[in-house]
């Protein structure tokens, strides 16, 4: 008969034959190596061996000293060099392992997508999406000025979906926002709109002295001048239910934004679109376009429309500037200044009567920050306060709204 210790030594040859054949060897000394591309498939398979690799193992290690009491001097130093390779053969599985977790990465594509693309002020926004099973996904929520807002994570159930919910504050201004998710090393970007409140298709704005029409499409602007930052109304009719495409073009002709809006049911449009800080100063031109139909409206950005700036006096390491001193309703404030690096920035706004505003942003690595608010069509007129607080340090400064 052969004893167990030569079952064992046979079991472990067995064994390395086997997995040479599933997996690939270069020797049978059990150099391992997992293909650069491999699929779900592969993947599966081999985890099923790695299962049965490791409770062979198991196993012959348990044959090995069982024999032990029971051989001579010259079998237990054999069987001592087996449990050696036993232990060898354990930690090459324990590197496949690792190998194949690192393959499941690398093979599975990060994916997710938004429940709508245009919020309101306090909707919830639903994140659904796919990526490495039962890991956590990091994710972030970025503002109008591309800093972070929130940042939360969601983990990935054993299929590899994840599921991630939030309430849009009522303070958010309106714009574009975006929502980063990061997992394993991969990073993708889904952009959002929130409006302004209200009706998802804001009523046509009433037209000012910027106004073109051609046969079947019409274009005004909400005012003839701007400063660097400011909110850009641009409204009109055409057909109903359409997409219209919008060209945005700065002074020196260059395209500045290619995008589409679409017509409600009564063939109003409209589109917001918000001048950089270091926007070029000049004159401007919205061009729109339904297949032969075509109307362009122009307007100028200047330094300043107000003539100053309202900057407050600081407490610490904290100030605060807004880019006019005065403002319209229906127009979009800018605030900025400094900060500790890193630190989260917290803005109260103070109207002289109903609900203060809140928003959140965090401090550049540069010390600096910037949001922005939209002031709605029906905001209290009067002197409004803005408060300014990170890091126990608190700064204020005083707006008029018009």
């Amino acid at each position: 008969m052969i004893s167990k210790f030569w079952m064992a030594i046979i079991g472990v040859i067995a064994l390395a034959i086997g997995a040479g054949v599933v997996l690939g060897p270069s020797t049978l000394g059990m150099n391992w190596s997992v293909p650069g591309t491999v699929s779900n498939e592969q993947i599966g398979n081999l985890t099923q061996k790695i299962t049965m690799l490791e409770q062979k193992l198991d196993q012959i290690s348990k044959d090995v000293m069982n024999d032990a009491a029971e051989t001579s001097d010259e079998i237990k130093d054999d069987m001592n060099v087996l449990e050696v390779q036993v232990k060898r053969l354990s930690d090459q599985v324990d590197d496949l392992k690792e190998k194949l977790d690192k393959a499941t990465v690398s093979s599975t594509v990060l994916s997710a997508q938004l429940n709508k693309s245009e919020y309101q002020p306090g909707d919830t926004l639903t994140l659904s999406g796919t990526g490495v099973p039962s890991k956590s996904a990091k994710i972030s929520l970025l503002g109008i000025d591309r800093l972070v807002i929130s940042e939360s994570s969601a983990t990935a159930d054993s299929n590899g979906n994840f599921q991630y919910s939030t309430a849009l504050s009522k303070s958010y201004a309106s714009g574009e926002y975006s929502i980063k998710i990061s997992q394993e090393g991969k990073v993708i970007e889904r952009s959002f709109r929130i409006g302004a409140g209200g009706t998802s298709t804001p009523p046509v704005q009433p037209p000012t002295t910027q106004t073109s029409s051609s046969q079947g499409i019409t274009i005004s602007a909400d005012k003839t001048q701007y400063a660097r930052g400011d909110r850009v109304v641009v409204s009109g009719k055409t057909d109903p239910d359409v997409w219209i495409d919008v060209d945005v073009y700065d002074s020196n002709k260059v395209q500045l934004v290619r995008t589409a809006t679409r017509s409600d049911g009564s063939g109003n449009y409209r589109y917001d679109y918000t001048l950089p800080s270091n926007a070029v100063l000049g004159n401007y031109e919205i061009k729109v376009t339904l297949g032969n139909k075509q109307a362009n409206v122009g307007f100028s950005v200047v330094a300043s429309t107000s003539g100053s700036t309202q900057t407050s006096s600081s407490s610490g390491s904290v100030t605060i500037t807004t880019d006019k001193t005065q403002y319209s309703r229906d127009s979009l404030m800018k605030i900025s200044g400094k900060a500790p690096a890193k630190s989260k920035v917290t803005i109260t706004v103070d109207p002289p009567s109903g609900d203060d505003m809140l928003l959140t942003t965090t401090a550049s690595d540069a010390g600096t920050y910037t949001t922005f608010l939209a002031i709605k069509e029906d905001a209290v007129t009067g002197s409004w306060k803005i408060n300014v607080e990170a890091d126990s340090y608190v700064s204020n400064a005083t707006v008029q709204v018009i």
